[in-house]
Formats: C-alpha cells, structure tokens, sequence
C-alpha cells in the first residue's frame, strides 16, 4: 500500500505576526499523518491546491526549494521502505524523516517491547529492564545509531570492570540487547545492526549443587525454624526446588497460591503436575517425604521477586550453615539432578523431570 505526500498551508491557525504554518500531509490507505515544516508564511500567499508558495511573499523562491527538496526526502522515505520490502506505516515514515534511528532512544525501545511482549514472565520483566538499566547507566539516551562496534566494546570494558560482571553475566546482558536489535529490525526502526560482526559467548563454569547431608542441614533449618524470618522463606522454596527440580520462575508463580490453592490445583495423587513456564512442557514430579514437609510449611507468604535477591539470601543461608560453595537459585535443579542420579534414577526420567527435550 503506497503513500503520498502533499505540501500545504493550515490557513486556520495564525500565530501573533500573522503567519501560519506549513505541513507535509502523508496519506496512506485512507488514513493520513501531518508533519510540522517548521516554516511560517502568510496565508494569502500559499497555494494550497499547488503545494506552493505564492510570488509576492517574502524569500518565495527559497522557501519553495526547501520545501520541495525535503518533500522529496519524504518521497524517497517511502519508495526505500516498498523497494527494500519493509513494513510500511505512517508513524514509520514521520520517524524515519524525523530522524529514525538517529533520534530514536534504544533504551525506550527496549522499555516499550518489554512492556508489550505477551506471555512473558515477571522475573523475565524485571532481568530485561535490569539490564536496561545498565545500559543506561553506561550510556544515557543512547540511540540505535550510536550503538556501533566500538560501542559494544567499551560497554563491554565497562560490565567487566565497573559493574564487575562475569563474562556470563556480560553474555547475558548482551543477548537481550540482540534480541531487541533484532526486533527493531524486524519492525523496520533500524538498519544498523552492530552484533553483524560483534562476537560474545559464554563460558562453562562449575555447576555447584548440595550434598545429601547439606540439603539435610539446610532442611532442619526451615523444619525448625532456625532461620531469621528474612531468609526463612527462601530457604524454604530453595529446598522444595532441590527435592522437585522446580525452577525459580515456577516456584515463584506457585508461592502465590495459599498452601491448599497449591495442593488441589497441581497436586495429583503423590505427583505435582505442571506445565513449565520455560519449556510449555507437562511434567508429573514424585514428592518425597521431604518436599511434603517442605510443602507444609510453605505457601504463607511468596517467594522473593527478583533472583538477585534470592541469590543474596542464599549467600547468607550458606554462611550460616558453613557452606563454602557459590550457591545460587539455580542451584537447586543441580542439586535435584545429581542426588536423583546418585540415587539410581535413570538419566531420562531425570531430564524429563526437569522439563528438558534432550538428555545432553
């Protein structure tokens, strides 16, 4: 669906010295979008019907060369957006004339699709504006065009050394700054595409779990309320996932139930059943003694929003029960892995437990 543009004078309004200002009209389908020119002439001396101003009025010649010549910036706008075969809109076009990637704020774009994504999950929302944030930390009202290979670069120098990320938390950061890139491109809001020959990765590192005899610790903690209220419940939750294999996103849905909501909506016989909010997959997990007991003291109050702030907790927990290892969150579903193995589970059932397609 093609576009036009037009040149005209909005007669009724007059400013104070008697001008009124002139607008490019773009029509589309029926629908039409106006953008200021900024430029003022009298109303008597702009034709309408021609898109021109008249002879008479003051600096005519020039005015009409301007108006012309950004007219068919306007043009070309939009004869780019149908050659190149992308999306093609009104709000596209005044963006791309106005300024496109050079005006738009990366940021913002990323805040705005963060808002409007469907289906995704609350702690997904908070990581994703998390490092929204340290990109705005970095780089205040940074646009699409600014954001080059010397840029990624020094953003890169600037997690590794000021906000002292691991190269996976720098891996992190960096994947969901592609993935947004690849939408606005999608969406046609850039053709700058800075990851085109920047390279990133991720690195394997120790996947720390606990023993038999720490998870038992750790549990008569919570059974004995051994623990300050602060970390209490997140000790809780952190056990229940080690029995499970239950995700921390998961477990937090679940942790907004009341205990017996829990129990009848996902409970089937001895099985807790779930469809995981990862992987959409129905998984049906054997509860033990421990997760019941775990269960039974649960479910008054939910689980911490946020993994930062679970991570801390568990830090704490850890110290408290003379536990040297880096444990996180995550942590639980290694945990659940390696003592369903050491107790003889077949690998299969282990990974279908933990809701993956694929046993490597």
């Amino acid at each position: 669906m093609s576009a036009y543009v037009k040149i005209f004078c909005h007669k009724h309004k007059v400013r104070s010295d008697g001008t009124s200002p002139v607008y490019y009209l773009v029509r589309m389908g029926g629908e039409e979008i106006r953008i200021a020119a900024k430029k003022y002439v009298i109303a008597k001396f702009f034709d309408n019907k021609a898109g021109v101003v008249k002879p008479g009025a003051n600096n005519s010649i020039r005015l009409n060369t301007w108006l012309s010549s950004e007219k068919s910036k306007l043009e070309k706008i939009i004869l780019d957006f149908e050659n190149e075969g992308r999306p093609l809109s009104l709000e596209l076009i005044k963006e791309e004339y106005l300024g496109g990637e050079d005006n738009k704020s990366f940021i913002q774009f990323c805040r705005d699709e963060i808002k409007n994504l469907k289906g995704i999950q609350a702690s997904s929302t908070l990581q994703e504006n998390g490092y929204c944030n340290n990109l705005e930390k970095f780089a205040p009202g940074v646009t699409f065009a600014q954001i080059d290979y010397k840029f990624l670069q020094n953003y890169q120098h600037y997690m590794a050394n000021v906000l002292g990320k691991s190269k996976n938390g720098q891996f992190n950061d960096f994947k969901t700054l592609r993935k947004f890139f690849n939408i606005a491109v999608k969406k046609g809001k850039t053709k700058n595409y800075p990851f085109r020959n920047f390279s990133f990765s991720d690195e394997e590192v120790e996947k720390n779990f606990l023993t038999i005899e720490e998870l038992q610790a750790m549990h008569a903690k919570v059974i004995n309320r051994e623990l300050p209220d602060k970390l209490f419940w997140t000790a809780g939750y952190f056990v229940l996932s080690c029995y499970t294999g239950i995700r921390r996103s998961d477990m937090f849905k679940f942790s907004k139930l009341k205990r017996q909501e829990f129990i009848q909506k996902n409970i089937v016989g001895n099985d807790l059943q779930l469809r995981m909010s990862k992987t959409k997959k129905i998984t049906r997990i054997p509860l033990s003694t421990g997760a019941w007991e775990m269960i039974n003291v649960l479910f008054d109050r939910p689980l911490k929003y946020s993994d930062s702030r679970c991570n801390e907790d568990l830090k704490d927990i850890m110290e408290l029960l003379g536990v040297s290892k880096h444990i996180t969150y995550h942590c639980s579903r290694h945990t659940f892995a390696i003592l369903s193995l050491i107790l003889g589970i077949r690998i299969e059932v282990v990974s279908d437990v933990l809701g993956h397609y694929s046993t490597r």
